[in-house]
């Protein structure tokens, strides 16, 4: 349970009383966000759930095996309830429930002289007749019998904007941007009526308080905030069980991405997630927001989804066209590329044709070199061989001239029987084979 106090006095005068002229209490939506620090203001509160009991945060037991309750306490239950045994049989589930219910950490059971069980907190050091639970079960039958239609007729009377709805959402710890199923509890939790037995003030500072008009207690908890906390915790326990049956992957709220082929499957009958339905307070006109992208939008997110899968095709078969134009311009490119490897080859070889033309060119023309030097070592060796020959003959000639004057000067002193022998040709150098030897050596 919410901690509670007693009521301060002059609590009545210090804030404006919202009952209605029904003798209901009625909250208005500014005094109901109020609690969760209000839209314009730049810290928010956060709903302390140590001081809500829910019973998803009860111990675990088995029910089945407890002994069931008898008639006279499920009947002695449902009047402090307030549920009619005729009229609500069908909601007298919630006060055997109520009998079974465990109590929190920190309370314990006790049973007087007369049989009458009584409960008591360790820490607070109090004592009460009343479950520790009943405050919530009382939530959940009210909301059965008539809370769900005046949530709808405030509702109606006064719409939920966004930003109360996220303050509301901040409020109960739901992430505006990955718990966006659990935006509808807390759009729902922004009109919450108040119990008949309950009356909402303001104090001085302008903090909200609620007050039980039957036990004069107060507390900053609006008296569905467990109702609404738990309602959070089941769908979270919910989602997470199926996360888990799911192989650990996630599982969508919602069909959030749709493709061309569901543009004319798209329709007005249902609001396409993550978008949700908000009324303007002042006009009464219908618009949407999306929580996710923070967005709103006064026509139906349908036509937005089909304006993007126009879009979405127009960006696909320009794609394609790309596609094809860049596949194009490769085919061309290779092409090119292949022209330009072929005159590159072609090039190449005619530069090494040039190249050995060149290099031939050079050769004959050292071979000529060649050739030419020869023919003149060899002409210059004829012409030295002619001179030596010529020279021999010049030598022959004089030795022969010398050798005529002596046997002439001999015979005319001596007489012819003075003379030498006559020198053998034959030991005399052959002046030809002298000229093949001298070719031979100069080749």
């Amino acid at each position: 349970m919410a901690a509670e106090t007693a009521a301060p006095a002059g609590a009545a005068a210090s804030g404006p009383s919202a009952t209605g002229g029904d003798g209901k209490t009625q909250s208005s939506n500014a005094n109901t966000v109020a609690r969760a620090g209000g839209p314009a203001s730049t810290s928010y509160k956060v709903i302390d759930e140590s001081a809500v009991t829910v019973p998803s945060k009860l111990p675990v037991v088995d029910r089945d095996s407890l002994p069931r309750p008898s008639g006279a306490e499920v009947a002695d239950a449902a009047r402090r309830l307030d549920i009619d045994l005729v009229f609500d049989a069908d909601l007298l589930y919630i006060a055997e429930e109520l009998l079974l219910s465990p109590v929190p950490p920190g309370w314990e059971t006790h049973d007087d002289d007369q049989g009458r069980r009584y409960y008591s907190n360790k820490a607070t050091i109090k004592t009460q007749w009343q479950h520790p639970m009943e405050e919530y079960y009382k939530g959940v039958v009210f909301m059965r019998k008539e809370g769900e239609q005046l949530l709808e007729e405030k509702a109606s009377r006064s719409p939920p904007t966004p930003e109360e709805t996220r303050e509301m959402a901040r409020y109960f710890g739901i992430d505006t941007k990955t718990e966006l199923d659990l935006l509808e509890i807390a759009k729902a939790a922004v009109n919450a009526p108040l119990p008949p037995e309950w009356e909402e003030y303001e104090d001085d500072s302008g903090e909200v308080l609620f007050c039980n008009i039957i036990s004069k207690k107060t507390s900053e908890h609006h008296p569905l905030d467990a109702y609404f906390l738990e309602l959070v915790r089941q769908r979270r326990s919910a989602t997470a069980a199926a996360t888990a049956a799911n192989g650990g992957k996630p599982m969508e709220s919602g069909r959030e991405t749709f493709g061309v082929t569901d543009f004319w499957q798209l329709n007005e009958q249902y609001i396409p997630y993550p978008w949700m339905e908000f009324v303007h307070p002042k006009n009464g006109q219908l618009y949407f927001y999306n929580f996710k992208d923070n967005v709103a939008a006064y026509c139906h997110p349908v036509h937005l989804i089909r304006e993007q899968l126009k879009v979405a095709a127009a960006v696909g078969v320009q794609k394609v066209f790309r596609g094809w134009k860049a596949r194009k311009d490769s085919v061309s490119a290779e092409f090119h590329a292949a022209a330009s490897k072929i005159q590159r080859v072609f090039r190449g070889k005619k530069g090494r044709d040039g190249v050995q033309g060149m290099v031939h060119e050079k050769l004959v023309k050292a071979a000529k070199r060649i050739q030419r030097g020869w023919r003149s070592k060899v002409a210059r060796g004829e012409e030295d061989l002619r001179e030596q020959i010529v020279a021999a003959k010049v030598i022959q000639n004089r030795f022969k001239i010398r050798a005529a004057r002596r046997r002439a000067a001999l015979q005319e002193r001596f007489g012819p029987r003075a003379l030498p022998p006559r020198v053998d040709q034959r030991v005399l150098p052959d002046l030809r084979a002298l000229k093949d030897q001298v070719t031979e050596l100069l080749v």
